[in-house]
């Protein structure tokens, strides 16, 4: 299980830790980083927007899951 970076860690250590967990779990959900990292809702989902703005997760609209890890290249 991941566990929250250091609060002295940077914003961009959350980031990556969020974006490991993500690829490792298969699963891009808000609420599996807030239960993992311990991070409130807004903050979780401001990390998925930059996932999103760096294309490592595509927001899907009318469904349950809101958001799929875009397949990369060689995967």
């Amino acid at each position: 299980m991941h566990t929250m970076p250091d609060p002295t860690e940077s914003e961009e250590a959350l980031y990556q830790a969020t974006k490991a967990l993500v690829l490792q779990q298969r699963e891009a959900s808000v609420s599996l980083v807030q239960r993992h990292l311990r991070l409130g809702y807004a903050r979780a989902c401001g990390l998925f927007e930059r996932m999103q703005a760096e294309g490592v997760v595509v927001r899907v609209e009318g469904e349950e899951r809101r958001w799929m890890i875009r397949k990369l290249e060689g995967a």
